[in-house]
């Protein structure tokens, strides 16, 4: 399997002024975005900006820099003259960021296709396999960043960046704790046979397929309803 890991990293839609620390402020985002995304900082819960500057070790400047940034990708929600609590998330809103995640993910079909080489189709079926592994013997964050890494890839080969960057800012905007993908260990396998899937539609240039795949596994159908009705096989 090779070594190579691509990340994509969604930019904020608006950013603080400048911390004098420089980069602090995005390392603390990061940060408070891998303990939400580990369940460490719950939905809903508020987010004290004295017990972040104590948590993280910086000054409260850089704390209120980062929690704008989240606040500005969604993951946290502001109340004026309150404060900062992270983002909850009800199946309706739920829905509501799959169906536009479908219709962006879909556009991006047939570029990803047509920029297609048999070196990142490769790449591809390596990050697929990633994710396999990650399944076996990493724990839910390790998962969902195999889980990213195979999506950027194949993003990477779309040259629409604003459509990717508004795709991928819809993938982080909702934590992993509540992404339906990983509400049973079979949502979770069924998602990396669709990956393994995605990989023979775009080596296979078959775009119907492919458009149909995307939004299935967005859409999160009950596991193999869909794939079982279709006659290619993971062999």
């Amino acid at each position: 399997m090779s070594d190579k890991v691509t990340t994509v990293h969604a930019q904020a839609a608006e950013r603080p002024p400048q911390s004098t620390k420089g980069g602090k402020a995005e390392e603390i985002a990061s940060r408070i975005e891998a303990d939400i995304n580990a369940g460490l900082l719950v939905t809903g819960s508020w987010l004290k900006q004295i017990n972040l500057e104590k948590r993280y070790g910086c000054s409260r400047i850089d704390v209120r820099q980062a929690l704008e940034s989240l606040t500005a990708r969604r993951l946290v929600h502001r109340i004026p003259n309150r404060g900062y609590y992270v983002s909850e998330f009800n199946e309706r809103r739920l829905r509501d960021v799959a169906e536009v995640r479908v219709i962006l993910e879909v556009a991006a079909v047939d570029d990803i296709i047509d920029r297609a080489t048999p070196a990142s189709v490769y790449e591809l079926g390596d990050l697929a396999e990633a994710f396999n592994i990650a399944i076996n013997k990493g724990d839910r964050i390790d998962q969902n960043n195999a889980n990213l890494a195979f999506h950027g890839a194949m993003l990477e080969l779309c040259t629409n960046r604003e459509l990717v960057r508004s795709i991928m800012d819809l993938r982080r905007s909702v934590p992993v704790p509540v992404q339906k993908i990983w509400t049973s260990e079979a949502r979770v396998r069924n998602a990396a046979d669709e990956h393994l899937l995605m990989v023979k539609a775009i080596e296979r240039r078959d775009r119907p397929f492919m458009r149909r795949l995307v939004a299935n596994h967005i859409a999160h159908y009950e596991p193999n309803e869909w794939l079982d009705r279709h006659q290619w096989k993971l062999s």
